[in-house]
């Protein structure tokens, strides 16, 4: 029953975009079908079977519930990923806490420590709950109070490593809202505005700074976009009676709040002072063209992979745009190409990009591109280019043409479920194409070629350096036959060869030819390599029933801290230090005399 109902929890959710992950409804999608897949190995299912049941689920129940049906390809490949991710640890999670709670119970003790829960929860990805209810079947609790203290840990470590630069704009932020001050907010209209300095900061008690000093600042009008939405925020100069300050970032903490990071570069600001503030003009025309870009690489996606694609997260910067969304796996170079292309025919129809401000009812009702669960005001803005509506609050081109050639330079996997694309525009394409353009040509200059016939010559490259190495292989196989020693021991000889340089496949391959010469007996390969031994033994058919390679090796190298193993004719191991090479000899030999 835990199956069937979970199955179609599973199979609902994927339809409407929920993919697993670890926070917010992806979570809860993940704890259904970990629990589901759990009580299936209880059944003793050890392969996978919880797929092929949500997808039995789209057969019973895709006539009510259309989305299902569209989806269907959508859920096997999700849903089997996470599957298969799930059951490879799903074995050693089980062992694991089979042995905590045996441990437990034989000390007399009715709780799991919480190490162990944080191990499952961290390495093997068993949820908390879910280790609640197996530990609770056998009559133990868990210590949730010693799984938060690590949580907690690993909380602060992640933030230790997170904190960088910049100076906390808490204190300021706090002071502007006692004190009742607002940004008149100019991002969109312009890029130059004068304002009165109401606020400076640097976490002290400061209220004026001078040359070579940061601080934060707040001033009542500001043309500079404060970062949020993925768009970094505008860099540009404060301009004021006594003295320069150079912005190093904007911040938006506040919806009517913007905050700049300054460094004094001349004179002294202070507040109350009357100034100019100027954004780095040609900087924000990049961004805008990134911004307005992923807006048109999401409605790509979505023709070309399909409606489950979603945005999962974006950077804009000026130098080049990252968006995150939903997929089930890597991208296919067509399909890339088939995205560019896309973007590039929206960009040479030049659409006009407009904004409006209006009630999100309406701004769904106009088909902005909008999903269930995000959290939108009442009143949002829609930003429209082409067939493209998204509700959004960045800033853009005014018309699709600005943005230039875009061009996807990767695509990468972030988690489960969630595919990266990175991508350039504009003068940044041009440079990424002359760059290009020179490698390419510094390897024709190297391969005395024309560009078109790069790759075929690569290829007979390639193949010579395969043959060549053939061959010195060969040579040194026929090399190492003329060198061997054979020495017997219990009426077995033994041909012992040393095969430094040689790599595991000469190795083998010389130990067939020796075997074949030997008649009857054993051969023995050692090789050093960076300071370890490397070991093959082979044995000829009529030796291998009274002395099988493999358990001969195995049992040879174990004593001296190494491993071995194989078929009763062949066998290859090592051990850690290459100066016991004569005592692996010995040890055969003594064997061999038993």
């Amino acid at each position: 029953r835990v199956i069937a109902d979970h199955a179609r929890a599973t199979a609902v959710l994927i339809s409407d975009g929920i993919y697993p992950e670890n926070e917010g409804r992806g979570y809860v999608l993940r704890r259904l079908m970990r629990r589901a897949l759990r009580f299936g190995h209880k059944l003793g299912l050890r392969g996978p079977f919880f797929t092929g049941i949500c997808l039995e689920v789209e057969k019973v129940m895709g006539d009510a519930w259309p989305e299902l049906r569209a989806t269907r390809d959508v859920l096997e490949r999700v849903a089997g990923q996470e599957e298969a991710r799930f059951l490879r640890t799903l074995g050693a999670g089980v062992e694991l806490l089979d042995r905590a709670m045996a441990e437990a119970k034989a000390h007399g003790k009715g709780l799991l420590d919480g190490d162990t829960v944080f191990a499952l929860y961290d390495t093997h990805g068993f949820p908390l709950d879910l280790t609640e209810v197996i530990a609770a079947e056998q009559g133990l609790a868990i210590d949730r109070e010693g799984f938060e203290r690590l949580m907690a840990e690993q909380r602060e470590r992640g933030r230790a490593s997170w904190k960088g630069g910049g100076t906390s704009d808490e204190d300021l932020v706090a002071r502007c809202m006692n004190l009742g001050y607002r940004t008149e907010f100019l991002a969109y209209e312009t890029t130059e505005a004068s304002g009165t300095l109401l606020c400076l900061g640097d976490g002290g008690t400061a209220r004026h700074f001078g040359a070579g000093e940061e601080a934060q600042v707040v001033a009542d009008r500001s043309p500079f976009y404060g970062e949020s939405g993925g768009q970094v925020g505008d860099t540009g100069w404060i301009y004021g009676p006594l003295g320069k300050a150079e912005v190093l970032d904007a911040r938006r903490p506040q919806a009517d709040l913007i905050v700049h990071r300054v460094r004094v570069t001349e004179g002294v600001i202070r507040e109350g002072d009357q100034v100019r503030l100027v954004v780095d003009a040609a900087r924000r025309d990049l961004i805008r063209k990134n911004h307005s870009a992923t807006h048109l690489l999401h409605r790509a996606l979505r023709e070309v992979l399909g409606g489950h694609v979603r945005q999962r997260g974006s950077l804009v910067a000026p130098e080049r745009l990252r968006f995150d969304f939903s997929h089930t796996g890597p991208l296919s170079p067509e399909e890339v190409s088939a995205v560019e292309d896309r973007v590039l025919a929206w960009v040479l129809k030049d659409y006009p990009v407009s904004t409006h401000v209006l009630p999100y009812d309406e701004a769904v009702a106009r088909g902005a591109l909008h999903f269930f669960g995000d959290k939108y005001g009442d009143w949002v803005r829609m930003v429209e280019m082409g067939d493209s509506r998204e509700l959004c609050g960045g800033t853009h081109v005014g018309r699709t043409g600005e943005i230039g050639l875009c061009k996807v330079v990767s695509e990468t996997g972030v988690s489960a479920g969630v595919r990266r694309i990175e991508a350039i525009t504009g003068p940044a394409v041009l440079a990424y194409l002359r760059e290009r353009e020179r490698v390419l040509g510094e390897v024709c200059g190297l391969l005395r070629c024309e560009p078109g016939a790069v790759v075929e010559r690569v290829q007979r490259l390639i193949q010579t350096e395969k043959d060549m190495r053939k061959e010195l292989t060969q040579t040194r196989v026929q090399t190492r036959a003329l060198g061997e020693t054979v020495l017997e021991a219990g009426g077995v000889k033994v041909m012992v060869v040393r095969a430094d340089g040689m790599d595991p496949k000469a190795m083998r391959e010389l130990a067939d030819r020796m075997r074949d010469k030997v008649g009857s007996g054993l051969v023995l390969l050692t090789r050093a390599d960076n300071g370890k031994l490397a070991v093959v033994l082979a044995a000829t058919k009529d030796m291998a029933e009274r002395r099988p390679a493999g358990a001969l090796l195995k049992a040879v190298l174990g004593p001296l801290g190494g491993q071995g193993g194989g078929n009763p004719l062949l066998a290859q191991g090592g051990i850690p230090d290459a100066a016991l090479s004569e005592r692996v000899l010995d040890a055969l030999l003594a064997m061999l005399r038993t």
